[in-house]
């Protein structure tokens, strides 16, 4: 007799979830009934213009945004009925974020402020702590400027100490929120060979772009559209020498679903169309 292997469960499990604000008149719904799994040690982009639902759909799966309905299941565990305090601690144990504008203590070194969640998670000793990030800020290329204060460090640099904050913890799945939006294509590479580099180690990564260069480098895409997912491509593992090809394939898919690039935007930016 034979059977079915199993299907693994996702790391994260989303269903039915909707967002509306009730400040408007009417209320603005900005997301409709998402439905969404992320498998684990995935990299999946999500993609859609400014006004889609993409950062609202970030904050809603990773406890920083109350749902209005629908359910989150992170390994297994619901998330939308917990209290503050215990999604706060899971949003420290067990999820890494990296967000557009790097977020420092500025009175903190780069090094401190990569460390200091690391230490509060308690997941470590103090002194595994500071040789995990130390280990961390050596691998990411920035441990030359580990003591040094975050306004002397690039934005480059910053976003990489984000990643290296994000990963302290050990977590679970990084979330990562327009990362190389304020960046120039230099320092935008080295974010996504950085991201690109965790990944191939196995962590799950779910990042928002509107960027197909950085849509290239994810092996799942997914683009949201009026609060609804309107297609989803699977595009595999990036390879360097697929880089070319990727970002073709990205901006043909966009086109194809009535996206456009934007005029005069080296990068590809991209809105409706």
């Amino acid at each position: 007799m034979t059977g079915t292997a199993p299907t693994a469960l996702p790391l994260l499990r989303v269903r039915g979830l909707e967002k509306k604000f009730a400040t408007t008149d009417p209320p603005t719904r900005v997301l409709e009934g998402i439905d969404l799994d992320v498998r684990r040690g995935e990299f999946l982009a999500i993609m859609g213009a400014s006004g889609s639902g993409k950062s609202t759909l970030l904050y809603s799966v990773s406890g920083m945004d109350r749902p209005t309905a629908g359910t989150v299941e992170l390994d297994g565990d619901e998330l939308t009925t917990l209290g503050d305090r215990t999604l706060s601690a899971i949003r420290l144990t067990r999820m890494g974020f990296v967000f557009q504008q790097a977020r420092f203590l500025e009175n903190l070194s780069v090094r401190d402020n990569v460390l200091l969640p690391a230490l509060r998670a308690g997941k470590l000793g103090a002194r595994q702590a500071e040789a995990t990030v130390d280990g961390l800020l050596e691998r990411f290329g920035i441990a030359h400027i580990a003591h040094h204060g975050v306004t002397e460090a690039s934005g480059g640099q910053l976003q990489r100490a984000s990643l290296a904050r994000a990963l302290a913890t050990d977590p679970a799945i990084v979330f990562a929120d327009e990362p190389t939006g304020a960046l120039d294509s230099a320092m935008t590479r080295e974010v996504l060979d950085a991201l690109t580099d965790v990944h191939a180690d196995g962590t799950t990564i779910l990042l928002v772009t509107h960027d197909p260069v950085c849509a290239a480098r994810a092996e799942r895409l997914i683009r949201l559209r009026d609060g609804v997912i309107a297609a989803e491509r699977e595009q595999g593992l990036w390879a360097p020498e697929d880089e070319g090809a990727r970002e073709r394939g990205v901006l043909d898919w966009l086109a194809h679903h009535d996206f456009r690039q934007q005029p005069g935007s080296g990068r590809g930016e991209v809105f409706d169309g």
